[in-house]
């Protein structure tokens, strides 16, 4: 009786952990979505770069564009690492752009906003994905 009793706790408590997972995974998308929408918008400063014929310029948004759709990609196969790196280098990116134009900094401030924000959103639901995939596959383990 005790281990029937026991077995349903254990299959409920897989199914919460599982709808955690799912909504964790959710948030994580919304990461990745961020991750390429940053590209996206680098590709204004590409198509400058390409309207002023000027080669570093079209090389560095190329690289950036490059590496935050791979960055995106990425996610699937290790969240935290890709959305930590985004957030580092996108945070290092508009330092950079402070440097050399103090005024950017200050220029779409509520996007810039939203978008940290929801990296950081992404970080923490791909942290709890992975504690609750550790607490799933141990919540299995009992089952059998």
């Amino acid at each position: 009786m005790q281990d029937n009793k026991e077995k349903r706790i254990h299959k409920l408590d897989k199914a919460i952990t599982y709808n955690l997972i799912k909504s964790s995974k959710e948030k994580i998308n919304h990461g990745r979505l961020i991750l390429f929408a940053i590209a996206a918008l680098n590709i204004v400063g590409l198509l400058q770069g390409i309207s002023l014929q000027v080669p570093f310029i079209i090389g560095f948004y190329s690289l950036i564009i490059a590496f935050f759709v791979a960055l995106g990609f990425y996610v699937n196969k290790s969240p935290k690492k890709s959305i930590i790196i985004g957030l580092s280098v996108y945070l290092g990116l508009n330092a950079l752009y402070a440097i050399v134009e103090p005024s950017s900094l200050f220029s779409g401030i509520v996007f810039k906003i939203i978008i940290i924000a929801a990296l950081i959103k992404a970080y923490i639901a791909a942290k709890e994905a992975e504690e609750l995939q550790g607490k799933l596959e141990e919540i299995e383990s009992k089952i059998q």
